[in-house]
């Protein structure tokens, strides 16, 4: 029997010459007695199975048979499957799924076709006692999205494979923090005396160096701010009617998406770091100390609650100046890093990662992981976590993390395998996993590059059309070999997301060689692709596939491809390699960045839009600004304009020296007009600077599309709109700006 999405486990042998009969013939010679464990979903799922292996569910326990199969409870997290004489005894409904599993059957991804159930004459299973305990108390991936996100079955199915897999709900430990990024619910329950004191909110810089009062993020050495924390807490006491030596834990941290305060007071309480990877002041420090004050205020009042926050983005590090209360507890979350590599592989920003964690390990706190199962910012494109669970998940169980619950994204396509290995090892964090040949090729060729960009940014550097032919050939000859229709459509699947990453690819080279309409042209049906994937509603590509990519490329693939087609045309595509100077206070208008007369002969050059600044060792550069000086060719053209079809983030443009304008906003396209600022007679200079401001993906900077010079009519507006009306948040999300 073939089991497989083309994934095979290591599973205990079904015996099937060992001592207790089952099926005989075709019929089940074994009945079900329940005794104390209640009927469940478990219990007929048990039903279920058998149904499917011969064609008849197990007769009641009253009836004459040759076996019995007892269903007992399990005292707590785990299962007992005891086998001897004529009498198989499952403890506990995870026993259900082990007993199932030894049989042959497995569950290789949500849903029908995901289930592997052998068709059987004869049944039989070997004398054994087996008890297990799970390696994480909380085993609990979740399924991202409301009901409008999926178009069928999608979230019952899940549900059924978690329980199938031993995977529990969050709330099976008392500690599963309860609330995340609070800071905005403590502003919107208390809008009125915010807005009449705006010193509680964090005092934030702006694009231009000005500050400004502004949320969503708290001035948390403001007293006030400290009492509103300790009446929210007391205000979900009573609203949960819970009794004040409740065990939980409530979250405090802040608001997702960067805008700390750097007022005198947050800096003279702060630990004074600058984080290493958003280049921001590091408020972890700040953190720890507003959980010990408020615990100082009402810590005796509750002497079992417990507070945490998420350890990530600029509160992600281990604090240098205040001690951690015994009562924290942290929710680890990863993204801040290289998403293609494990924290075991130093290739990478997880270097500086796997550091904090070897410390806040010597802390006996309470602790949580809470990561995601996709490639943020990026859904359906070939992408492997095998490696990063088996490398992450023992290292997160030897610090003494209590439970794993992570954000999915139903993705069957692309994540069945990494999904699968993901359940088993919390369960067992040693589970082994053997793969079949092309995830084995992805998973070497991601985890051995050295790319750590984030969303689609490093898939052109890591991947050719080598790989794509390569990964075809053996998904379409391991189909050929399945055994069954059901085998081969499992096969089958896999094969969607290796040809969209045939035709991205396809697509950015062409990006990359100006031929926009073409592109263009590819990113509209690769889109219908995924959409008509997604409407089967089974699972296989989640609706962010799309929204994802129309979210990075098609304004900037409508904006390139409308002003390079007639009536206007390219006069002058800008070269991948640029004259580049790095500012890393964004000061360089000051001294003159822009003007003619600057000696630039013997400027660095770096590449834009064939690269990432991560693959030319530039990650260590997340704040500030880069400039380049374009030298542009005679352009007799009186009507001329500059597209900008992507930059991370803020774009200023210069003319011969003459300031024309700004656009903010990652990898969002940009209009300039040039009319009246080039010189027919002779070169033109273009200096312009991108400033890395705010969340921007992994590993990425300057500009990152390819930009060029038009002519045609001339456009209406000098530059955009200066005035950003949304922020963008870890993952490719956006939120609009409040005011």
């Amino acid at each position: 029997m073939k089991k497989t999405m083309m994934v095979l486990l290591a599973c205990a042998a079904v015996g099937w010459l060992s001592a207790v009969e089952l099926v005989k013939n075709g019929k089940p010679v074994a009945a079900l007695e329940r005794n104390s464990m209640a009927d469940s979903a478990a219990v007929r799922d048990l039903q279920y199975h058998f149904k499917k292996m011969c064609g008849s569910e197990l007769p009641a326990g009253n009836e004459k048979v040759a076996a019995r199969i007892v269903l007992e409870k399990f005292d707590g997290d785990g299962f007992r499957l005891l086998v001897k004489g004529n009498t198989v005894t499952i403890y506990g409904e995870n026993g259900i799924y082990e007993f199932l599993r030894r049989l042959g059957c497995d569950w290789v991804f949500p849903g029908e076709l995901g289930e592997v159930i052998p068709v059987v004459e004869n049944l039989s299973i070997a004398d054994m006692d087996v008890t297990e305990r799970p390696s994480f108390a909380v085993r609990s991936p979740w399924m991202s999205g409301s009901k409008r996100y999926f178009a069928g079955t999608e979230q019952a199915d899940f549900a059924t494979w978690k329980r199938r897999m031993k995977l529990t709900d969050r709330d099976t430990h008392p500690l599963v923090m309860q609330g995340g990024h609070i800071w905005g619910t403590i502003i919107r329950q208390n809008q009125k005396e915010f807005d009449a004191n705006p010193e509680m909110y964090a005092l934030v810089r702006q694009p231009d160096g000005s500050l400004k009062r502004q949320g969503p993020q708290l001035e948390t050495t403001h007293p006030r701010v400290i009492e509103l924390f300790c009446e929210y807490i007391r205000g979900q006491f009573k609203k949960n009617k819970w009794p004040n030596d409740k065990l939980v834990c409530l979250g405090v941290g802040p608001s997702d998406g960067g805008g700390y305060s750097v007022s005198s007071e947050s800096t003279s309480a702060s630990a004074g770091r600058i984080d290493p990877v958003s280049g921001h002041g590091d408020v972890t420090d700040l953190q720890i100390l507003l959980i010990n004050q408020i615990f100082e205020k009402i810590g005796r009042e509750y002497p079992n609650l417990h507070l945490g926050f998420y350890l990530y983005s600029c509160h992600a590090d281990y604090p240098a100046r205040y001690k951690v209360h015994p009562r924290t507890v942290i929710v680890i979350a990863d993204i801040s890093y290289s998403r293609l590599h494990s924290t075991l592989e130093p290739v990478s920003t997880r270097a500086y990662y796997k550091q904090i964690l070897d410390q806040w390990a010597k802390e006996p706190i309470p602790k949580f992981f809470r990561g995601y199962n996709w490639n943020l910012a990026e859904h359906f494109l070939p992408y492997s976590k095998l490696k990063m669970w088996a490398d992450d998940f023992p290292l997160y169980h030897k610090m003494g993390v209590l439970g794993v619950y992570n954000e999915s994204a139903s993705a069957i396509a692309t994540l069945a395998p990494s999904n699968y290995y993901e359940a088993a090892l919390l369960w067992n964090v040693n589970a082994d996993m053997k793969m079949e040949r092309y995830y084995l090729n992805l998973t070497e060729r991601q985890s051995k590059s050295r790319e750590q960009a984030g969303s689609f940014h490093s898939f052109p550097l890591m991947y050719d059309r080598k790989f794509v032919a390569d990964s075809l050939r053996l998904i379409d000859e391991a189909e050929k070999a399945a055994g069954t229709p059901v085998e081969k459509e499992r096969v089958k699947i896999a094969r969607f997301p290796v040809a969209q990453l045939g035709d991205f690819l396809e697509m950015r080279r062409l990006v990359n060689s100006f031929k926009f309409a073409e592109a263009e042209t590819i990113f509209v049906r690769t889109q219908k692709e995924k959409e008509e994937m997604y409407r089967q509603g089974k699972g296989y590509v989640a609706k962010g596939a799309g929204g994802m990519m129309s979210r990075f490329f098609q304004s900037p693939l409508e904006k390139s491809r409308f002003y390079s087609t007639a009536p206007y045309r390219i006069v002058f595509p800008f070269p991948d390699r640029l004259k580049t100077i790095f500012d890393p206070y964004s000061r360089g208008a000051e001294f003159g960045l822009m003007n003619l007369e600057m000696a630039d002969e013997n400027l660095i050059t770096t590449r834009t839009y064939e690269s990432t600044w991560a693959s030319q060792g530039l990650i260590n550069l997340p704040n500030g600004s880069v400039w380049y000086r374009v030298w542009t060719p005679p352009i007799e053209e009186k009507e001329v304009g500059l597209l900008i079809p992507g930059a991370d983030s803020i774009v200023r443009v210069w003319c011969n020296g003459q300031y024309i304008g700004m656009g903010q906003g990652f990898a969002k396209p940009f209009l300039f007009d040039l009319t009246g600022t080039l010189r027919p007679d002779g070169r033109n200079l273009l200096a312009i600077q991108v400033q890395r401001f705010g969340n921007s993906e992994v590993g990425t900077g300057g500009l990152i599309y390819p930009s060029f010079i038009f002519t045609g009519p001339r456009l209406k507006e000098r530059a955009p709109n200066a005035a950003p009306t949304e922020r963008l948040l870890p993952g490719g999300a956006v939120e609009e700006i409040s005011k």
